[in-house]
């Protein structure tokens, strides 16, 4: 047997609930369960199915941290000696960056990432939109990990 629902309890409901003594609160079903706990859980279960569904293709893409595996390994070597310790030139990076997202450079920095040193190229679409960091090794070209963000204002 279903519950029957009571949305008010005028009265026209005092013959559809009987127990109205022991069921003050309109929100009421006749299995005991509030009706305002059942719509919050249903609407909190939908709401994370559907960010689920939405966003699940996006992780891949967002903020979580992939860690890089370069070919140049950084232990404790000053920032000033990482442009001697880089195979490639600025330029080879920049190429190699702009070949896995095309764009205008807006940036290029000689950094270290999980202890490899690498070029972080920041590029900006055509439609001016999106950016698009883009780590390449230093020591090889590789791209390693590409990051879209929309564009700052």
């Amino acid at each position: 047997m279903r519950p029957m629902l009571i949305l008010r309890s005028t009265g026209r409901d005092r013959d559809a609930c009987s127990w109205r003594s022991l069921c003050p609160n309109r929100w009421q079903t006749h299995g005991g369960t509030s009706m305002k706990k059942t719509l919050i859980a249903g609407l909190a279960a939908s709401t994370l199915v559907l960010t689920l569904a939405g966003v699940g293709p996006a992780l891949a893409d967002s903020g979580r941290h992939q860690p890089i595996n370069g070919s140049i390994r950084v232990d404790r070597q000053l920032e000033t000696e990482y442009p001697a310790m880089a195979k490639i030139s600025i330029e080879q990076a920049m190429a190699a960056a702009l070949n896995s997202a095309p764009g205008t450079v807006l940036s290029v920095e000689l950094d270290d990432e999980d202890r490899f040193l690498v070029y972080e190229v920041k590029i900006v679409g055509a439609d001016k939109t999106i950016t698009t960091k883009v780590t390449v090794d230093a020591g090889d070209g590789r791209i390693l990990a590409t990051k879209r963000e929309r564009a700052e204002r």
